[in-house]
């Protein structure tokens, strides 16, 4: 279970119940003013959630899908809340190389930022970077690392120029063995990678 703090000064609690997301608001003094379920019809984990300009919420993560009792599969997922905890919409990808959100931030034009993993196993996941419009719709993508390695963002925001930075991790080989360092990536306002650093060991 996570808390969050309101604008209104309430918090956001929000958990798992019986693999539904649950969701509840309450009053500066922990008084319960709504509360929601959100069921989806497979595994569903939420990772990832904001309050947006107009006082609801965004949440983003991923849809766990089973595919044979050794495989599944993970397509991103994210819904928009209003003020009472009613969904506006949802939007799950459909993505062949299953993809999850960990990071969702609201742009200056009203929409909505995504930074998470992309990949087709432990040994080849890129970092993944999603724009959207206000309504969720995706305007592009973009996913950063080498094929065959792990790489992942854990965090994203807009910058004062109009782009994004990315927080995460890459693969470091060393003489003690495989480790991840921090990877910070800077994008333009279309996705493309500026520069990136790596810092670590």
């Amino acid at each position: 279970m996570k808390v969050s703090i309101s604008r209104d000064g309430g918090y956001i609690i929000r958990g798992l119940n019986d693999w539904d997301f649950w969701l509840m608001k309450t009053d500066l003094l922990g008084r319960k003013e709504w509360n929601r379920t959100l069921g989806i019809d497979n595994n569903f984990i939420c990772v990832a959630i904001e309050e947006t300009s107009d006082g609801g919420s965004i949440l983003a993560g991923g849809d766990i899908i089973l595919l044979s009792e050794s495989m599944t599969i993970s397509h991103l997922w994210f819904t928009k809340i209003n003020t009472s905890g009613d969904q506006e919409w949802n939007v799950t990808s459909k993505s062949s190389q299953g993809d999850i959100a960990t990071s969702v931030y609201q742009t200056l034009d009203g929409g909505y930022v995504l930074a998470g993993y992309s990949g087709s196993g432990n040994n080849d996941i890129d970092a993944l970077i999603m724009k959207t419009d206000a309504k969720g719709n995706e305007q592009w993508n973009r996913t950063f690392g080498n094929a065959g390695e792990p790489e992942g963002a854990y965090s994203v925001a807009q910058t004062e120029d109009g782009g994004y930075i990315l927080g995460g991790f890459k693969l470091s080989r060393g003489l003690m063995g495989n480790d991840h360092d921090a990877w910070v990536i800077k994008t333009d306002a279309s996705g493309n990678e500026q520069w990136n650093r790596i810092f670590g060991g």
